[in-house]
């Protein structure tokens, strides 16, 4: 699990500096300057950071729920009724979601859909208005409602959160995940224009990388885990068969019971 929550931050962070700050910098510079002008101009370092800090806040609530959901799917398929183990395919299934996902920011296979975010929808103008009207007393909200914009970085966190098989693990995916994201959104909220479209191209396929790297982690553990039974099963039979009495004479099954006594 360790392994698994420092590739989890490494795609937070690396995402937060390439995918995050091409795709929701034009938002965080539009509430930056609004915020400014809403609220005055900060007298300090820390008033100047801290709404940044709510922002990122909010974020990281609205993805440890989805953590927490995700990360639900998984415990109910843990405790379904089934010949195989549905927590182990699951695995599998997010792992090869997650392949997809990184081949897909590549740009390497046909585009992901982005669904539920039709132009004119609610929760666009949701959005709009937050944005014209954030502050110092409402930018917590703000960066809930945006934690729920579609994202396919967000969407494989997701996946491994699913696969965790248990709330409070895919919780604390999602928190490992917005606590990488944030030091980008933090500094581009401050103005750190020297996140150069070249650096943001580079990390960008990094963060891509890294989805495939925990994508492929996760799905090898779902079959490690589905092949284990199998196994289990297979040794169970080679033992029954060297020592059942009503299949063996006698002289094998003392054989048989010699080797055991051995080992």
């Amino acid at each position: 699990m360790d392994i698994d929550l420092l590739l989890v931050f490494l795609l937070g962070f690396s995402s937060g500096f390439g995918h995050c700050v091409g795709m929701c910098g034009g938002i965080v510079l539009t509430y930056s300057v609004n915020l400014h002008k809403n609220s005055g101009q900060a007298n300090s370092f820390f008033a100047a950071i801290l709404p940044h800090l709510y922002y990122s806040s909010g974020r990281t609530f609205t993805y440890m729920f989805l953590g927490g959901i995700f990360g639900l799917l998984g415990t109910t398929l843990t405790f379904a009724e089934s010949a195989f183990d549905l927590q182990a395919l699951l695995q599998v299934f997010a792992g090869i979601l997650m392949i997809y996902m990184g081949l897909d920011l590549l740009h390497l296979i046909p585009k992901f859909p982005v669904i539920f975010f039709k132009s004119g929808s609610p929760f666009k103008r949701m959005i709009h208005g937050l944005l014209i009207s954030v502050n110092r007393s409402n930018i917590f909200a703000l960066g809930i409602v945006l934690g729920f914009l579609p994202c396919g970085v967000v969407y494989a966190a997701g996946a491994k959160a699913a696969s965790s098989g248990s709330i409070m693990s895919g919780m604390i995916i999602m928190l490992v995940f917005a606590l990488g994201t944030a030091p980008a959104m933090v500094m581009m909220g401050l103005g750190a224009g020297w996140i150069t479209g070249k650096f943001r191209s580079r990390v960008f396929k990094i963060s891509a990388i890294l989805v495939i790297m925990l994508g492929s982690l996760t799905g090898y553990k779902g079959v490690i885990k589905l092949n284990k039974p199998i196994l289990e099963h297979q040794q169970g039979n080679v033992q029954l068969d060297c020592c059942d009495p009503a299949s063996t004479a006698d002289s094998n099954s003392e054989h048989c019971h010699t080797s055991s006594n051995k080992k």
